[in-house]
């Protein structure tokens, strides 16, 4: 009987064997992939966002200067007009450029001012960071989405429902980890920018704070930035594992409790579960460590300048108090800064193996893509064809990419127009798989599939 070849449709598959990239392994390798994913509009937010972060942090360190100088208008008030830059004392009007009350009363309304202002900007830049982040978490989750929809159906079916269904919560770290970035890339200008005017007011206890925090802070980031990322590996695989079970318990129900393996699938996931709660535990415990560290140093520093200005030095209580207090100011600012810069660091390392998850998903996609009218399901792409006598598989086979044998092999049998035909085999016997290629979502890899 002359028949019409339905492996011969309109319909391109391309095989994931083509060649692809290596998976990216660091951020910077994943970043060309992962920015793709952020929209013009959410673009133009982030530089909002960018422009947010410097006006804040602009502020941050007028609030640090006027505490500074409060503090010190305190413990010396004779000696409080001194005590500022040449250009404000000639911009000073003249109550606050005569009496020292007046200036001290003026200093603390310009604080609680900069401060009102320093925290509608905190306001407004957690707003727009909220907005930046669900957006563009949202569309990623919409471009894995459409990407596993439109991908060819062998790669698809090979990368399985339950890695699509993991990355789609991977999205939505996607946002946070940009504003991460961002405020970690911010805070750390920040507090540069306040130590060099620290050194600039006071460079002897100055410059010894600096070098004494950057070798601490230089020898504990490289000693924890390691095991950080292994711990965060470790989190991400322990996350993956029990999703994967979750998963499989959902699909595989009726097999389990076919096969009696219903508890040792309960014990599997309690395992599993336990060690998730272990490395997440040990995970958070690393992330609390710099900082940590950070204050106990800070308040140590402040100590060790006290002793040294009593025992050492032998100066005045006036003196002291003056000292410690612009000491304390800045210490009041720049531990929080260095408490958001370390956090902010911790979570882009807690957050790095999703985003690598992402990129990989879309490169490994962008290797084997094709137009969307060759793997739409489509008219042009599965045309309906008349039906009238019967359906024949001839000599077909089929073998799965990167396998060695074949699944199907010389399958020959014919189906009637109107006839009703039961497959029966055992699980992994190729029934769903023959029923792919019927359909036409898989193509033989010999012999033909034929229609009246």
């Amino acid at each position: 009987m002359q028949g019409t070849p339905y492996n011969t449709l309109n319909y391109t598959e391309a095989s994931p064997l083509h060649s692809q990239p290596p998976p990216p392994k660091t951020l910077p390798q994943a970043s060309r992939t992962l920015l793709a994913l952020v929209s013009p509009k959410e673009r133009q937010r982030f530089a909002w966002l960018v422009t947010l972060a410097i006006l804040t942090a602009l502020v941050e360190l007028a609030v640090a200067g006027s505490v500074a100088l409060l503090t010190g208008a305190f413990a010396s008030p004779d000696k409080a007009l001194g005590q500022l830059p040449s250009f404000l004392r000639l911009s000073l009007p003249q109550p606050a450029a005569t009496d020292p009350r007046v200036l001290i009363l003026a200093v603390t309304a310009c604080t609680t001012g900069l401060i009102a202002l320093k925290n509608h900007l905190t306001t407004l830049t957690l707003w727009q960071s909220t907005l930046f982040s669900e957006a563009t978490a949202t569309a990623a989750r919409s471009r894995i989405f459409r990407t596993f929809v439109h991908a060819p159906f062998i790669w698809a079916l090979q990368n399985g429902t339950s890695r699509v269904l993991f990355l789609f919560t991977s999205g939505q770290f996607l946002g946070q980890s940009f504003v991460t970035l961002m405020q970690c890339t911010t805070n750390g200008v920040t507090i540069v920018a306040m130590l060099c005017g620290l050194i600039l007011v006071s460079p002897t206890f100055s410059l010894a704070l600096v070098a004494m925090f950057g070798v601490i802070a230089v020898l504990m980031l490289k000693h924890l930035r390691r095991r950080m990322e292994e711990r965060a590996q470790a989190v991400f695989d322990a996350e993956i594992a029990t999703h994967n079970l979750q998963q499989l318990s959902v699909h595989a129900l009726k097999e389990m409790r076919l096969a009696g393996k219903g508890g040792d699938l309960c014990n599997a996931y309690d395992e599993r579960l336990r060690h998730f709660v272990v490395t997440r535990g040990q995970q958070q415990l690393l992330g609390r460590t710099p900082i940590n560290t950070l204050e106990f140093l800070g308040f140590s520093t402040l100590t060790l300048i006290l002793a040294f200005l009593v025992f050492i030095q032998d100066e005045s209580l006036a003196r002291i108090s003056a000292t410690m207090g612009f000491m304390a100011a800045a210490a009041w600012r720049l531990l929080p800064m260095g408490s958001r810069f370390l956090e902010a660091w911790a979570i882009l390392k807690r957050n790095t193996p999703h985003l690598l998850g992402i990129a990989t998903f879309l490169q490994e996609k962008q290797a084997v893509e094709v137009t969307p009218s060759q793997y739409d399901t489509h008219p042009q792409t599965l045309r309906h064809l008349a039906f009238s006598h019967e359906l024949r598989l001839s000599e077909v086979s089929y073998r799965f990419p990167h396998s060695d044998t074949d699944t199907l092999r010389n399958i020959n049998f014919t189906i009637p127009h109107h006839s009703m035909v039961g497959l029966i085999g055992a699980s992994g016997s190729g029934k769903t798989t023959l029923v792919n290629l019927i359909s036409g979502l898989l193509h033989p890899t010999s012999g033909h599939i034929l229609i009246d």
